[in-house]
């Protein structure tokens, strides 16, 4: 298995663990420990429910793109190291992606 696919696949699986966790045990009150944590999500207690409602939602979707990605990282020829960079790739960028939409949203949502 290359590279790329077994780092896709993992992060993938993690992302799903944990939007299946969150789904079925969304962090009730803001704290420092569990849920989707930033300023503006621990701003206050609607902040904080629809920022982890919403981070849910996207990982469930970035952690079925990362299964997709992986299986067709394996119909593609690829060098070692070029699969490795190309994974962490996809790996930072959708944890970047995640924060970014999230944030954007809680702004779009509650700031006037």
């Amino acid at each position: 298995m290359h590279s790329f696919s077994i780092l896709t696949l993992l992060v993938g699986l993690i992302y799903l663990l944990v939007a299946f966790i969150m789904k079925k045990r969304p962090p009730g009150q803001i704290n420092r420990v569990y849920g989707y944590r930033t300023p503006r999500s621990m701003k206050n207690q609607e902040n904080w429910d629809e920022g982890n409602r919403y981070s849910t939602k996207l990982l469930f979707r970035f952690g079925y793109s990362m299964l997709l990605l992986s299986v067709l990282g394996q119909i593609i020829p690829e060098n070692e190291s070029l699969g490795f960079i190309a994974g962490m790739t996809c790996i930072l960028g959708s944890a970047f992606c995640l924060i970014y939409f999230t944030e954007r949203h809680l702004k779009k949502m509650f700031e006037k």
